[in-house]
């Protein structure tokens, strides 16, 4: 058996307290685990809460240091191609200081998956 570190899943249709309980289950299941949590401060700028990324990723020009997102690892990956359950997702996660992104379909998932070693994956697993 193949240990891929899933904490928790969820099925549809997924309620948002049923998705913030797992979520935070997850998180504390992490700490008692002793993991240390590694929080990337979002900059304070007139920018989207959330990253909604929909095919492969086009270069992006170079911006300050400190406008730039993260480029390491990142506290959980969002695959989801709804945009309504996009806009849940950013608005549960917004509260609580985590760095995250969301990734419109699966071939992007799996791209920023590789690139950014999120710690947590949310997933939609009927998504194409």
């Amino acid at each position: 058996v193949i240990d891929f570190g899933i904490v928790a899943h969820l099925t549809k249709p997924a309620r948002s307290a049923v998705l913030l309980g797992t979520v935070i289950s997850a998180i504390q299941k992490a700490r008692m685990q002793g993991t240390k949590a590694h929080f990337v401060r979002e900059p304070v700028a007139a920018a989207p809460s959330f990253t909604v990324i929909r095919g492969p990723a086009a270069p992006v020009p170079a911006a300050p240091e400190s406008t730039a997102a993260p480029s390491g690892p990142i506290d959980i990956l969002i695959a989801e191609d709804n945009d309504v359950n996009q806009l849940v997702f950013g608005q549960i996660l917004n509260g609580f200081g985590l760095s995250y992104r969301i990734a419109g379909n699966g071939r992007t998932a799996v791209e920023m998956y590789r690139a950014l070693r999120p710690r947590l994956v949310l997933m939609d697993v009927s998504m194409p």
